[in-house]
């Protein structure tokens, strides 16, 4: 940063110039008050940087929170999605192995051999 960088260059400017005046003169005392006000303005920009440092890890700190729950939405629409087809999917092959019982005590024939051993599963666990 320039602006501190200079500051702090003409701070150390100002004690270098207060050395060389007499202790206690009334240019010492104005020298004081101006290294004083310069070393305040320097610690006030110290401060702020401070503070913006704090502030630039929060957000960082917020964005990967954000960036956590969106994750776990996306874990967690995935996991519900998995379990109702792990509930729709045998269901699907309940209802299609059914129909194909009754076709099969209607007609005597089965169309396909997934629906065969799928018959032949139920038949012979009723038989």
């Amino acid at each position: 940063m320039s602006v501190e960088r200079d500051l702090r260059e003409e701070l150390i400017s100002e004690i270098d110039e207060l050395g060389r005046v007499e202790f206690g003169s009334e240019q010492y005392k104005i020298g004081v008050a101006g290294v004083t006000q310069l070393t305040d303005r320097l610690i006030e920009l110290s401060r702020l940087d401070n503070e913006e440092a704090k502030l630039d890890i929060e957000k960082e700190k917020l964005d990967l929170e954000l960036q956590k729950l969106d994750d776990e939405r996306k874990d967690k629409k995935s996991k519900n999605r998995i379990s109702a087809l792990g509930i729709i999917i045998p269901s699907a092959i309940a209802v299609v192995g059914g129909v194909s019982m009754f076709v099969y005590e209607e007609r005597g024939s089965i169309t396909s051999q997934v629906g065969r051993k799928i018959i032949d599963k139920y038949i012979f666990r009723v038989k």
